[in-house]
């Protein structure tokens, strides 16, 4: 219909720099429409009929981002799809506006971006599940901050160290650690040992060597194999899950564990802005999610939870 002008971007395997964003501008056609009728940003919305329960095949390589697949509806993904609706709907609504130095956005951040989208792994409904979009999921924490809900300041809870006590409590056990990244032996390292734990719960095969970008937070005289000897010891009730291929399986309950919480939330009349394991709330409204998220952890799992407040 020509109304849009469409560049492809393309991701380069070589020189990352070298990539290329897709975009997207107004063709000639649609830009006369523009002005023909007048229209105003108001008259532009999303189309509230799109897919937003996702489901992508495997990848075949880091590059790939794996396709989209066309699947045929079950009782499960209605349920899906008609939760997310719900607090799509529920976010569209809602009072939330982005502020810096006391003024409202200029129209650099839109805030009218709110469309939520679960996206699914590996061809499966039983991975991944995270929930992308939003225009508060790709700002900053400072940034964030800046974010109000019914004219009210907010805050973020984050879920503590929730994988690793998702793995205990699907295990059966009972974590007896303050820090779950904290090992002894590699004492000062933790940000290095939590990228190395989240790889071996991915992995299906153990790690050969310290990942790219990952040596220089390790120490430099032990060896992989000695890295991940001294994190599968400390974590031995989940040590058979370590190199299993069990990383999109965990994501998958961390996504549920958010979305019971969405919902309590919407019940409650609270509106809630999801950043993956963590959420925004109006700092009055503190207390209540704090609990739910909670009672919802401990219905999932089994244990009991960490909820904390992002600095």
């Amino acid at each position: 219909m020509e109304m849009t002008e469409h560049q492809l971007g393309f991701r380069s395997q070589f020189v990352e720099t070298a990539s290329r964003q897709s975009t997207i501008r107004a063709g000639a056609r649609l830009v006369t429409v523009i002005d023909d009728y007048e229209l105003m940003p108001d008259d532009f919305t999303l189309d509230k009929s799109q897919e937003v329960i996702i489901l992508k095949d495997t990848k075949e390589d880091r590059w790939d981002k794996g396709q989209w697949i066309q699947y045929d509806d079950t009782e499960e993904t209605i349920r899906y799809r008609d939760e997310l609706c719900r607090i799509n709907q529920t976010l569209e609504d809602a009072d939330i506006d982005y502020l810096r130095a006391g003024q409202r956005s200029s129209g650099a951040i839109d805030t009218s971006n709110r469309c939520l989208r679960r996206y699914f792994n590996n061809h499966s409904f039983q991975q991944g599940g995270r929930l992308f979009g939003g225009f508060w999921q790709h700002l900053s924490k400072s940034q964030r901050r800046e974010i109000n809900i019914d004219g009210m300041p907010t805050v973020t809870l984050d879920y503590g160290q929730m994988v690793p006590r998702i793995l205990y409590g699907l295990a059966g056990h009972e974590p007896t650690f303050d820090d779950a990244y904290t090992i002894p032996g590699l004492e000062g390292h933790r940000e290095g040992v939590k990228k190395v734990f989240n790889s071996m719960l991915h992995r299906d095969e153990p790690l050969t060597q310290k990942m790219k970008g990952c040596a220089a937070l390790l120490p430099k005289e032990m060896t992989i194999h000695d890295i991940t000897d001294r994190i599968m010891e400390f974590h031995k009730p989940v040590a058979h899950v370590f190199h299993a291929g069990k990383g999109l399986y965990l994501s998958f309950i961390e996504s549920k564990i958010l979305i019971m919480v969405l919902t309590k939330l919407v019940d409650l009349g609270i509106t809630a802005l999801p950043i993956h394991d963590a959420i925004m709330v109006k700092e009055d409204e503190q207390a209540t999610a704090t609990e739910v998220m909670l009672q919802v952890f401990r219905e999932v799992t089994g244990i009991d939870g960490l909820v904390k407040v992002e600095l």
